[in-house]
């Protein structure tokens, strides 16, 4: 018998149309989507790592020549836009929050 159902956050809880914002970026920027992909993980990397580094001092750190400062806060906010609730999950949950216990995992980032 089922007594509790764990779910991840990303990709489960919160969806996204991530892969479409990186693919109008890359045309944007006539770019990749894996760069676009890697550098906004680069940037999230060290700011999880607690080093608060604006946008522009990020690229400067990095030598980064194809993307402005400007270009990759928006970036990360049209990512953050993309986000959403998956909103048949939450009915799912509702609909059945007396019969299981209903658990979130996720996975820390890597240090």
């Amino acid at each position: 018998m089922i007594k509790a159902i764990f779910w991840d956050i990303g990709g489960v809880l919160i969806l996204s149309r991530r892969k479409q914002v990186l693919e109008d970026w890359s045309k944007r920027l006539s770019t990749s989507p894996e760069n676009l992909r890697a550098v906004i993980k680069q940037f999230s990397d060290e700011r999880m790592k607690g080093n608060d580094l604006s946008y522009n001092d990020f690229i400067i750190k990095n030598k980064i020549d194809w993307i402005s400062a400007e270009q990759l806060e928006n970036l990360q906010q049209s990512l953050w836009n993309s986000e959403y609730v998956n909103d048949k999950l939450i009915k799912f949950i509702q609909g059945n929050k007396d019969k299981y216990t209903f658990c979130v995992i996720t996975k820390r980032p890597k240090k």
